[in-house]
């Protein structure tokens, strides 16, 4: 079985043209991911590893020297890039029936991605954020990503649909005017997701051309596709990734696991066993990923990574991390300062 999310081979080709116009060795690219490029030509739903597709949108930029590579491929993208997941959102019969779609078939396109619909007062916010911490960078991801939104939006309801404002998880640049150009709304970075805020009553606004004969046609297609992937990936990784993006919350029981998988906590823990694993064992291994992940962020105390992790307290953390690592918090973080020629980095803790 797949240790690791994976994406649509689909979702990498207007990456690849974008490479193509500006004459890189787009190939060349994907093979220092570990990607193959003549699968990824001969078949577009071919499911590729999600990381590798985000670390080629990160080396693309670099290469290019193109700090927005994502953000201008997203806003590029139709939906038929998408495949089959496309097609249902052009079909439903409005803008809010789309966005409902995308949350419940975004994973025929894409797998370990988190999208939410936040309604607040007068806005509503569809946000989108990868689960598993260890995917770093992923600053093009999330600007294509948002982009992908933006331009699909604004083609399901006509050229006078407008974002209130774009939220971004990662840090703003020392300008950000290219983003506001191209996206056409205020701009927030260090947001907790990533997210297209829209006014609530642009939801009601009609699609352009749906078709309510085919829309359920394609809805069963996507949900066969879903039941696949689902199939295709163990319960364990499912479990893993529901603790990661819960832990932010406190410590996850088995409870609070099994009930959005359909499961009861004693049904989760005897699939789990049949994997020959435990919920404890992937609750420690999802800690153990998003341990070493939030330690790679200077910003975050040693006392702060505890508390984001469901610890108690430093030792607790302290002792947990030897065991997995064999060394502690603060000599990994010292360790990996060392590594890249940095200062020494120091963080409350032990």
């Amino acid at each position: 079985m797949s240790s690791e999310p994976t994406i649509r081979s689909g979702a990498i080709l207007g990456a690849l043209e974008a490479l193509r116009a500006a004459g890189m060795d787009a190939d060349g690219l994907l093979g220092e991911v570990g990607l193959d490029a003549a699968a990824i030509a001969s078949d577009p739903e071919l499911a590729v590893p999600l990381r590798g597709f985000v670390a080629l949108l990160e080396l693309a930029a670099a290469r290019m020297g193109a700090p927005r590579f994502g953000l201008r491929v997203g806003l590029a993208h139709r939906p038929a890039a998408l495949g089959v997941l496309g097609y249902v959102l052009v079909h439903s019969p409005d803008l809010g029936a789309a966005v409902r779609n995308l949350q419940r078939f975004v994973g025929a396109h894409q797998q370990g991605a988190a999208l939410t619909i936040e309604e607040a007062g007068d806005e509503v916010r569809i946000g989108y954020r990868l689960v598993d911490p260890t995917i770093q960078p992923r600053v093009q991801d999330a600007e294509l990503t948002i982009g992908v939104g933006v331009a699909l939006f604004r083609g399901l309801v006509g050229e006078g649909f407008h974002p209130r404002c774009v939220w971004l998880e990662h840090g703003a640049p020392a300008d950000d005017a290219e983003h506001r150009e191209l996206l056409g709304c205020p701009v927030r970075f260090s947001m907790p997701t990533n997210a297209v805020v829209v006014d609530a009553a642009l939801l009601a606004r009609p699609t352009r051309s749906p078709d309510p004969a085919l829309l359920p046609i394609l809805e069963r297609h996507a949900s066969r596709i879903l039941e696949e992937r689902a199939r295709a990936s163990s319960l364990a990784e499912q479990v893993r990734a529901a603790v990661a993006e819960r832990l932010r919350d406190g410590l996850p029981s088995a409870e609070d696991i099994a009930r959005p998988l359909g499961l009861s906590a004693a049904t989760l823990r005897r699939r789990l066993e049949e994997e020959g694993t435990t919920f404890r064992a992937e609750l420690d291994a999802a800690r153990h990923g998003l341990a070493l992940a939030y330690l790679d962020d200077p910003s975050l105390t040693i006392s702060e990574v505890a508390f984001l992790l469901g610890y108690s307290d430093g030792t607790a953390f302290h002792r947990a991390f030897k065991r997995w690592t064999g060394e502690t918090p603060r000599a990994h973080r010292q360790m990996a300062a060392d590594s890249i020629g940095g200062d020494s980095i120091t963080g409350g803790g032990t």
